[in-house]
């Protein structure tokens, strides 16, 4: 049974979550400005995570969006974290105290394990506008975003105003 949790612990901690179509430059470089239809976007991507119409423009605008997280990594350092600063805490005195020792290690233990976790994030997104007249694509913009959010350190002071 420890042998289970620590295998499903260990790969849950390299897993990523992944929301929406697949967004690469392969696909993208499909796309092209007037010829291309609405049907081949979607042939290519799939289902459109929104739309839009506007009647003025004459567009309908088709929306994608790729999310890749591994946040998923925090909560399982906090939960193995607080398992092994209560198991540390009962190892200190008896009675009360052994008590007191295991909630202030567990809690401890949990908050920093939780915080020493670098995560990172991914977001991809594709706009597409279709010309409502033709049904061919007129215009398109593809941006990506990459962030890294770094663990809390005891030793970083806050910073000046």
């Amino acid at each position: 049974m420890k042998n289970f949790l620590f295998i499903l612990t260990v790969a849950l901690f390299f897993t990523a979550c992944t929301t929406g179509a697949k967004i690469d430059y392969q696909s993208i470089s499909q796309i092209k400005r007037g010829v291309s239809t609405e049907q081949d976007v979607r042939k290519i991507f799939g289902e459109p995570d929104s739309t839009q119409s506007n009647l003025a423009a004459g567009q309908k605008i088709l929306i994608y969006r790729n999310r890749k997280s591994d946040e998923v990594k925090r909560p399982i350092a906090g939960m193995v974290g607080t398992i092994a600063g209560g198991v540390l805490g009962y190892q200190i005195g008896d009675g009360g105290g052994q008590a007191i020792a295991t909630m202030v290690g567990a809690s401890a233990g949990g908050a920093l394990a939780g915080n020493a976790v670098t995560t990172r994030e991914e977001e991809r997104n594709l706009i597409i506008a279709i010309d409502m007249r033709t049904g061919r694509v007129s215009d398109f913009n593809y941006t990506e975003q990459a962030n890294k959010h770094s663990p809390w350190s005891p030793s970083a002071a806050p910073s000046a105003l």
